[in-house]
Order: structure tokens, then C-alpha cells, then sequence
């Protein structure tokens, strides 16, 4: 395309250079477009993984304090911080966590 258009406007320096904005800018916004489609995360609603964590629960037939271990594990806590908040011992979350 850029070829063809520097052919037609031989000697035509603003309409050439005008041609070739056009041009630069259509391929950048092609390409930004592309990139958000292949490469941007899709943020997931909290409706959705709440919805999925009942379907796991309820799948995977989880006592209470699987469900409790689980619910620490998901804000991020160690099993150590867990076994602190819940009164067990570490050994314990570990087994739960491998029921899990």
C-alpha cells in the first residue's frame, strides 16, 4: 500500500506524507486492537468465582473446616498464619489442604 501510494503521488510531498500517516496510524491501531484481543487478561467478575468456588465446594464435598482452610488459602495466608487464626495445627492444614 505504501508503495503504490508513493508511485500515484510522485511528486506530491504533503499528500505523500499525509498517505503515510494515514498509514502509520491504521497499522497502530490495528495492531493495539490485536494485542488487547491475544494478550490482555479478561477480568473475571466476583460473582463468577464465587459462583465457581460453591460449584467446587459442593463438588468436592468439603467438610467446614476445609471450606474455613480454603477461604484463608484464597486471601493469601501461609499455613502457619492459618493454623494461627484457626487453632490447629500446621500439620493439620497441611492435611487439609491436601484433601482440598
Amino acid at each position: 500500500m505504501g508503495n503504490l501510494a508513493g508511485i500515484i503521488l510522485n511528486g506530491q510531498l504533503i499528500l505523500l506524507i499525509i498517505v503515510a500517516s494515514i498509514c502509520f496510524v491504521v497499522t497502530f491501531v490495528v495492531f493495539f486492537m490485536l494485542y488487547n484481543k491475544l494478550y490482555m487478561p479478561v477480568p473475571q467478575s466476583l460473582s463468577s468465582q464465587e459462583e465457581r468456588l460453591h460449584a467446587f465446594v459442593q463438588s468436592h464435598e468439603l467438610s467446614s473446616r476445609e471450606i474455613e482452610v480454603l477461604s484463608l488459602i484464597r486471601e493469601g495466608a501461609s499455613n502457619g498464619e492459618i493454623s494461627a487464626k484457626l487453632f490447629i495445627s500446621e500439620n493439620t492444614v497441611k492435611f487439609h489442604v491436601h484433601n482440598i
